[in-house]
């Protein structure tokens, strides 16, 4: 994104050329500068749910759903651990299940960017989907066979959400920021925000970006990332560098996304351990 120079009116906007400052010192300047809520750069602030009256609305009444549907789960979990076969007290939990993945969906899904919410929305509304529907059909001997199934399922959806995300990454390295582009860092700009915790008191966030500057035609063209890093400091520093910025548009900058691949990967790589486990268990009491 374009490098907005109104910035520096800003209180909340500290810029400089100090790639890893110490955190006290921003959060003193960001004090003493009284911050102002408005400036250009506000967006970057908080990324969570939008609260609209029908968002609110739908985060209360999917909470409460989330909670009525976990005390039928229990108690029908007290009538089932008896019974075998399970018969419709297992398309009972199934339902049960399914409706709570379904609302913690409705939640959480709201609290990403809009590519990551439509990933994860998806991936929860099958995953609810295929729960109720081997819950329905099957007929399972005893609650540890229905516990085994379901985690195999949740385990194998968490896999196809990193997976589809991890595609997602490079299919955007590919096609959106599909020119590398030999620049220059010539500093940092970092929007400080600050909030408040009935337990923790006041926190303190801080979102960054270099400033990069290239030269096209004689003029000087300064951009950041078009989505601010969650840290501090920076890890790329002064001077020489590459970004990878869009064929369409100019003014577009891919944020590093080594941090974001190597996470995923090592999630993946967990959650893909703990999918062969419970085929493993899965195969022991159901199999």
């Amino acid at each position: 994104m374009k490098f907005d120079e109104d910035c520096v009116n800003d209180y909340s906007c500290i810029v400089d050329t100090v790639q890893k400052g110490r955190k006290k010192d921003y959060i003193g300047a960001f004090l003493f500068n009284r911050p102002n809520i408005d400036g250009p750069y506000k967006s970057y602030y908080n990324r969570p749910i939008s609260f609209s009256g029908s968002a609110l609305l739908r985060f209360i009444l999917s909470f409460a759903g989330l909670v009525v549907f976990g005390v039928v789960f229990l108690q029908l979990w007290k009538y089932a651990a008896g019974l075998s076969p399970l018969g419709f007290i297992s398309a009972a939990l199934s339902l049960a299940f399914s409706l709570m993945l379904i609302c913690f969906t409705l939640i959480v899904a709201p609290m990403f960017g809009d590519d990551t919410k439509k990933i994860l929305s998806v991936t929860g509304y099958i995953e609810a989907g295929v729960v109720f529907i081997v819950g329905l059909l099957g007929r399972f001997d005893n609650v540890y066979a229905w516990c085994a199934v379901n985690e195999f399922i949740i385990c194998c959806f968490i896999d196809i959400f990193f997976i589809a995300f991890l595609v997602k990454l490079l299919r955007e390295r590919k096609t959106t920021y599909n020119v590398e582009k030999d620049v220059r860092c010539i500093g940092y700009i970092r929007v400080l925000h600050a909030s408040y915790s009935h337990k923790r008191g006041v926190r303190y966030s801080c979102r960054i970006s270099p400033i990069f500057e290239y030269d096209s035609d004689g003029v000087p063209i300064k951009l950041c990332y078009d989505e601010f890093s969650q840290c501090w400091n920076s890890n790329v520093p002064l001077g020489n560098t590459k970004i990878h910025t869009s064929d369409k548009d100019i003014y577009k900058v891919q944020p590093d996304i080594s941090i974001r691949v190597l996470t995923n990967v090592v999630l993946l790589v967990c959650f893909t351990g703990l999918t062969l486990l419970s085929y493993y268990v899965l195969s022991v009491f159901v199999i």
